[in-house]
């Protein structure tokens, strides 16, 4: 069986196969209408009819190109998903590019705001050791 009958298994509620030999293969499809869906009357119905039996058979070439263009639609949506994939991946390396320049920063003034807090000890502990000589 082809990948099609596999797709369509996936898609319908109720999927059902016989066959038996010399009498073909009956292929049995179901799907659940939900309770929202509008109520199918028989005119619509009628002209959806005449609409495909108006339709003239499809050859296989004229299947081919259909198939061709839906692939080269479907291979434009890949690529403009990937450019736009690759535009975020680039502000997001940008992104993380300053926040690494913000913490080396960070750092930078943490070890400053260290030293400084150092220094005050030592005149602290300095002045200390002055007012008790004195």
């Amino acid at each position: 069986m082809g990948q099609g009958i596999v797709g369509a298994r996936r898609l319908m509620d109720c999927f059902h196969i016989e066959s038996a030999p010399g009498k073909g293969t009956v292929v049995i499809l179901g799907k659940t209408i939900p309770t929202s869906a509008p109520i199918v009357t028989q005119e619509p119905l009628s002209q959806l009819a005449d609409d495909l039996i108006r339709q003239s058979p499809r050859s296989p070439l004229e299947e081919i190109r259909q198939q061709n263009q839906e692939l080269l639609r479907a291979i434009n949506e890949l690529r403009q998903r990937q450019e736009e994939m690759e535009a975020l991946n680039r502000k997001l390396e940008a992104t993380n590019r300053g926040i690494v320049a913000l913490q080396v920063e960070l750092d930078e003034k943490a070890s400053h705001l260290n030293s400084a807090n150092e220094l005050r000890a030592r005149f602290l502990s300095n002045m200390s050791l002055s007012s008790v000589l004195y």
